[in-house]
């Protein structure tokens, strides 16, 4: 077993864990999960959920969740929507799934600019929330980012994906999956790891000073005593060099 396929098997695992203790579904845990490694991350700076799903083919809507008010992201619509398969197994995806995955998100983003569509919803729906939003904030959105969220490998090799269009609104779209996850995740760990053994380097550090002038000032107070100035700052130096000798060695 590699590394991804480690990483897959914890992750799932933690998912329906998870999902049995909340009683929510296994894609609701996931995006909990993992929009808290995007917002750890900085590709968004909030992550709320906001499930909601329509249609069929080309009249497909999509959605899972928002960044929060573009108000506050300079302008920025941040949509996400999640690809999760419950499986046991790493599945992959390549550049050609992107479009049939992000599409529906763009299409809810057309409908949920229009009163028609806001008004058939009921306001407990988390799409007429989000709606409602979108409505209000529109004319002062400057972009709108399109985070593609999956538990599958994404094996594409570049960017250039054809997306429904948005009239003058530019889109940005980004993949995260199982690999990106894995690499954050590794990566944190690593600094994780750093910062614990620089701290565990400087407490062995101070421990061994205070070693050092215990037996100063214990030597001090014997009867051993100093019967010059001159012996206290020798005792000292020596004691320095015995220190730092002990710590070569070891």
């Amino acid at each position: 077993m590699n590394e991804l396929e480690e990483y897959h098997q914890n992750l799932m695992a933690d998912i329906r864990r998870e999902a049995d203790a909340s009683g929510t579904f296994p894609v609701e845990a996931f995006f909990d999960r993992m929009t808290e490694r995007l917002t750890e991350a900085g590709e968004l700076e909030v992550a709320d959920r906001a499930y909601y799903q329509s249609g069929e083919g080309g009249q497909k809507l999509r959605i899972d969740g928002y960044a929060g008010d573009p108000r506050d992201s300079e302008g920025v619509l941040g949509l996400i929507v999640c690809d999760f398969a419950d499986s046991n197994n790493i599945e992959t995806f390549g550049k050609s799934d992107v479009p049939p995955i992000l599409n529906p998100l763009i299409r809810f983003l057309k409908k949920a600019r229009t009163e028609e569509f806001r008004d058939a919803l009921s306001e407990a729906n988390p799409a007429f929330q989000v709606s409602d939003l979108i409505m209000t904030t529109w004319s002062q959105v400057a972009k709108v980012k399109l985070i593609l969220v999956s538990n599958r490998q994404y094996i594409g090799r570049d960017d250039t994906v054809k997306l429904a269009a948005l009239g003058d609104t530019p889109i940005t779209w980004s993949v995260w999956d199982l690999a990106r996850f894995e690499r954050f995740d590794r990566s944190g760990q690593a600094r994780e790891d750093m910062r614990v053994s620089d701290l565990l380097c400087n407490w062995c550090l101070v421990q061994r000073w205070s070693w050092i002038f215990d037996q100063f000032y214990a030597a001090q107070r014997s009867d051993f005593g100093f019967m010059s100035r001159s012996k206290p700052q020798s005792w000292f130096l020596s004691s320095i060099g015995f220190g730092w000798g002990q710590q070569a060695m070891g």
